[in-house]
């Protein structure tokens, strides 16, 4: 990522080659100075997110780390309408509010955000704090009223464990490992 002069923005995907730091090659820039660049890796190493986002909407875009291509866009600019997606294996997984309220949802690789099903929809009242992908599944820490549980799911959006992970006024929470095929996983919790 570049970051934009005198504002440090960031605006810019750039690639530069180890053989030839001076080269620069700008593969994507934002020229809406209300929208940020980020990026992360997903859960399969083969790819990246780039993500452009202001306040209330996002826009994502899979780059290959292997070729280096940046491919089209996972849904258009939608005002409200938010989306932070992962790949695991040739399955897209995506938090979204793209039917009215978020929840998690999947579909084959190359898929549009419009396009994918439902994978876990959260009882009302209840909001998908954070996730995390996993080989053997997905765990999910929900939010209900100032308490969070630890929610894990298999591939097909099956409970298969649930725990409370803090009380009222508590602090608790996972943390990327980094590595999904691991089959364990550790939470913090604060007294």
């Amino acid at each position: 990522m570049a970051n934009e002069a005198g504002t440090y923005r960031p605006y810019q995907l750039v690639k530069t080659q180890l053989s030839a730091p001076q080269k620069v090659d700008v593969l994507l820039e934002e020229t809406d100075p209300a929208w940020l660049l980020s990026s992360y890796q997903t859960s399969n190493k083969k790819y990246a997110i780039i993500q452009s986002n202001n306040h209330n909407t996002s826009q994502q875009q899979l780059l290959n780390t292997h070729t280096g291509e940046l491919q089209t866009s996972l849904q258009k600019r939608t005002p409200g309408n938010e989306y932070y997606s992962d790949i695991q294996g040739q399955q897209i997984l995506s938090l979204s509010n793209h039917q009215g309220r978020f929840g998690l949802y999947q579909g084959k690789l190359g898929s549009n955000i419009q396009s994918l099903a439902p994978l876990f929809i959260p009882e009302p009242q209840t909001e998908i704090k954070n996730w995390y992908v996993f080989e053997a599944g997905i765990a999910l820490v929900l939010t209900q009223q100032g308490k969070d549980t630890l929610l894990v799911i298999n591939n097909d959006g099956d409970e298969t464990f649930r725990r409370p992970l803090s009380a009222n006024g508590k602090v608790a929470w996972l943390s990327n490992n980094g590595d999904a095929a691991v089959t364990s996983f550790v939470s913090a919790r604060c007294r």
